[in-house]
């Protein structure tokens, strides 16, 4: 069991560096790509420093996980629950996003349970699932922010064409 675990962990550091990279290397997907290609926007320097704590809280489970160390495994998913009902958190307020956040939560909640029950497996199993949730929530908030870039483009295009048009092209439509 323990070579499982270890194995499974080696596993699971090997894909968060992958995915750490892969914006920068050549497996770079055909999304990000053509992200670059977009129209850029500055995210608010508070929530960069608030996405950077929550990957920080992350990569401890995941130090913990590997070190079998349980406090700190329950540390860092504690963290992460806390996180997740801190305002940073709260890009969108739709039903669909609630979701997301409430499956992380769920997620953390159970990491804890598995951290205290001192069971590694378990608790590795949980923090893919609380990965996973990441990635799901993050693949959403990315498809929003894209329609709405795209309607406001399209907004403008239509302003341009209409002679008078009193349409706003400086600022996203809500």
């Amino acid at each position: 069991m323990r070579h499982t675990t270890l194995a499974l962990s080696l596993v699971l550091t090997l894909a968060a560096s992958a995915i750490a990279n892969a914006a920068d290397g050549p497996l770079a997907s055909k999304a990000q790509a053509k992200a670059a290609d977009a129209p850029k926007q500055v995210p608010e320097k508070g929530v960069v420093k608030f996405m950077r704590a929550k990957l920080a809280s992350s990569q401890k489970i995941l130090e913990g996980l590997v070190t079998e160390d349980y406090k700190l495994i329950a540390k860092g998913a504690e963290n992460l629950k806390v996180m997740s009902r801190a305002a940073e958190w709260q890009v969108f307020r739709d039903p669909t996003y609630q979701r997301h956040s409430d499956t992380f939560r769920r997620a953390a909640n159970d990491m804890i349970k598995q951290a205290k029950a001192e069971n590694v497996d378990g608790a590795t199993l949980t923090y893919v699932r609380v990965t996973m949730s990441c990635v799901n929530c993050h693949n959403y908030v990315r498809s929003v922010r894209t329609v709405k870039l795209e309607n406001r483009d399209s907004l403008k295009h239509v302003a341009r064409l209409l002679p008078g048009s009193k349409v706003s092209t400086t600022k996203p439509v809500k």
